[in-house]
């Protein structure tokens, strides 16, 4: 059995708005020759009759945004595995993700709105559109192209199916079946109310959710309404984990959130945060958002709590392959992904030991690609321990012959950068169960702050909030105002897109999720290290006097702390006599590098044993 969701009005009473909604999926596996019960969600994350979640989750979790491939609103995502996905919007836009980036489709031709997309396997799958005559289109994936299959006279906002020959797809008070040989009308509904989500239990059992609270059972052969409506506003979503746990959600001027315990609907909470999507993951976990304001919120079996959310972007699908692996997509192409935040959750078996200390000095502030507002600093000078450290950490991905091993090793070993836990995608474990580092990862602001806070020492406790984007209940909180305090970082004014003013503090934002660049990096440790001398000449052909970064760079690559990149390669031609090296100052650095960076400028010639 097969899980969908729903979807806002596009232009009433017809069309109902743009903030189009996306019905979370989930698969159920029915096991006819028994009444046990196990349920599979369409991301692949297994239920017992229980209800209970067999997989865990690690322990450092959060929302990242995801570079955007495409400017147009997204409506909706599918994952089909952690490598294989789906992504839908206006304009006719369909996005693939292959496990490591998501790229624009030319599998499909159409302009249409899409709005659902639905897979039932990686070679067979379904997407729902709004086209230019007020009416809706379905399109059919046959494993290489969406070919035209149906078009109604009605707009159609979300498809579910349990099977290839069972698929249903739901609109403007109509409710439409596929058998394997043609498209039928199934339901109409008396009054024209529109109909926005539906979810298949079972071939003979299903629920559908629209306007005015209305909702529809489908049983046997036959679509009821439920009466009485479990409540008065417009419910946009639903999901069922099992046939007898099912949520609803949606809102007017208030959210109200129903559920099912398999013989009445209740409503069972009222938020006064915008929600219309919901994906329950477990009877203690789940997840709602919001795109009127952009939110998002997590279900702890209690109560649903809002949690950092790194864009202001109208958020409209939402679909988690697990309690560790999710994904949000939303207005102007925006794409949230749900991962480890580069904090790991692997204990060190050493004790951290170096703290460096030093003087005072004063530097301008940090430069990104909009005008920081800090514009002095104070840092610290760090001073170096070569003390060995007894440590047994070894991460399955830095062998001892790697370039960055000894780096890691140092970092690891004072528990200032960590792994992650063996047995992910593509990361088995080994003979000792050893952690993975993941050197070739990109390193965010966020996660830049923490590691550079901690080999510098700062061990103050601030207080306040200098950020819009970073809360005292943020993952970063702590060592981006330690950072910030010390005018080691800084931030970025308020009013760019998605970042508006909030009088009366009218707070700069942090951006903690954006990856952090060589030329950035170079400027945050030097800083940081309380390296204050002058460089003289050019050492970088790319890195000329006037480059905003060429004076912490030079501070850098004096001590050999940061190097180049041998001129001749493509784009990087060799200008005689000097033949200088290319910085490469716009790129963005790795966790390996930056332990390299870090290690180099913080504990030189780290010796561990």
């Amino acid at each position: 059995m097969i899980k969908r969701q729903a979807i806002l009005e596009h232009n009433a009473p017809c069309r109902q708005s743009a903030g189009a909604l996306r019905l979370a999926l989930t698969l159920f596996a029915l096991a006819l020759t028994t009444a046990f019960f196990i349920a599979k969600t369409a991301h692949g994350a297994l239920y017992s009759g229980s209800g209970q979640s067999l997989p865990s989750s690690p322990a450092t979790l959060r929302w990242q945004l995801v570079n955007p491939v495409t400017n147009m609103d997204l409506r909706d995502v599918h994952m089909v595995s952690p490598t294989d996905g789906w992504a839908v919007g206006d304009g006719g836009t369909l996005l693939h993700y292959n496990g490591t980036a998501w790229s624009p489709s030319s599998s499909i031709s159409t302009s249409d709105t899409l709005v659902d997309v639905f897979m039932l396997s990686p070679t067979n799958g379904y997407i729902v559109g709004w086209n230019n005559n007020a009416g809706g289109d379905v399109f059919h994936y046959n494993g290489i192209t969406w070919n035209l299959e149906f078009t109604s006279t009605v707009t159609l906002n979300r498809v579910d199916a349990t099977g290839p020959n069972d698929v249903w797809v739901c609109g403007l008070a109509r409710i439409y079946h596929w058998n394997g040989a043609q498209w039928s009308l199934s339901y109409t509904q008396p009054g024209g109310e529109n109909i926005f989500g539906i979810q298949m239990v079972s071939p003979t059992e299903g629920w559908a959710t629209g306007a005015l609270g209305l909702t529809l059972h489908y049983l046997n052969g036959t679509w009821s309404v439920y009466t009485p409506r479990p409540v008065s506003n417009t419910l946009y979503d639903l999901f069922f984990r099992t046939p007898d746990d099912g949520w609803s959600i949606g809102f007017t001027s208030t959210t109200y959130i129903a559920r099912y315990d398999g013989a009445q609907w209740t409503r069972a909470y009222t938020s006064t945060y915008h929600l219309d999507r919901i994906f329950m993951l477990s009877p203690t976990d789940g997840w709602a958002t919001g795109s009127v304001p952009s939110t998002i919120v997590h279900y702890d079996g209690t109560a649903f709590t809002p949690v950092d959310n790194p864009t202001g972007q109208g958020l409209h699908g939402i679909y988690m392959l697990s309690a560790s692996d999710g994904w949000i997509v939303g207005d102007a192409g925006t794409m949230l992904h749900y991962a480890d935040d580069g904090t790991p959750s692997v204990t060190p078996t050493s004790t951290p030991t170096a703290t460096p200390t030093g003087t005072a000095t004063t530097q301008p502030a940090e430069t990104g690609t909009a005008s920081p507002t800090s514009t002095a600093i104070t840092t610290t000078t760090a001073t170096a321990t070569a003390m060995p450290q007894a440590c047994s950490i070894q991460f399955t991905d830095v062998p001892p012959d790697s370039t960055f091993y000894a780096y890691v090793q140092c970092l690891a070993c004072r528990g200032i950068m960590s792994g992650y836990e063996c047995g992910g995608v593509g990361e088995p474990c080994d003979g000792q169960n050893n952690p993975y580092f993941r050197p070739g990862y990109n390193i965010t602001r966020g996660q830049l702050s923490k590691i550079v806070s901690n080999a510098a020492g700062f061990n103050d406790t601030p207080s306040g909030q200098s950020f819009e984007d970073v809360a005292p209940n943020s993952t970063f909180y702590l060592y981006i105002e330690r950072m910030t305090s010390r005018g080691v970082m800084g931030g970025y004014p308020c009013g760019g897109a998605g970042e508006p003013c909030n009088p009366p503090m009218n707070r700069p934002y942090f951006r903690p999720q954006n990856n952090a660049t060589r030329g950035q990096i170079s400027k945050i440790v030097s800083n940081a290290a309380g390296f204050n001398d002058t460089p003289a000449g050019q050492s970088f052909e790319d890195v000329a006097p006037s480059n905003p970064f060429y004076i912490w760079i030079g501070r850098l690559a004096g001590r050999n702390i940061m190097g180049g990149y041998q001129c001749g390669g493509a784009g990087e031609p060799c200008n005689p006599p000097a033949n200088r090296p290319y910085f490469r100052p716009q790129n963005n650095a790795t966790r390996g590098q930056v332990s390299k960076i870090v290690s180099n400028a913080f504990f030189p010639s780290c010796q561990t044993r």
